[in-house]
């Protein structure tokens, strides 16, 4: 009973992800300002992936990827590195890269 409750929290917590991993992405495609661009991309490389990947070692990949619709979301990800929406770094007007 308890162990069916954990496993119903699990699979509502990995629906969850997919949503945000999802409307992240949406809001990638849509933003216009470099800002919002570089907001977004460090939200979902820095957040939400890392998240799924540790979901996946926890819970195995088989429950992960029956819920969460990772071929989608690499998809995704490719086309808006191909349009070039994903920006890693962010620099103020005037700024350079000291790096």
């Amino acid at each position: 009973h308890c162990l069916l409750l954990l496993f119903i929290e699990e699979m509502f917590f990995l629906y969850e992800l997919n949503d945000l991993i999802f409307e992240n992405i949406l809001n990638l495609e849509r933003c216009k300002s470099s800002y919002d661009k570089y907001m977004y991309t460090q939200l979902l490389f820095k957040n939400y992936i890392p998240i799924l990947k540790e979901s996946q070692k926890v819970l195995g990949k088989n429950i992960v990827n029956s819920i969460v619709d990772i071929t989608e979301i690499k998809q995704k990800i490719y086309k808006l590195r191909d349009t070039n929406l994903i920006l890693l770094h962010y620099y103020e007007k005037g700024e350079e890269d000291n790096d």
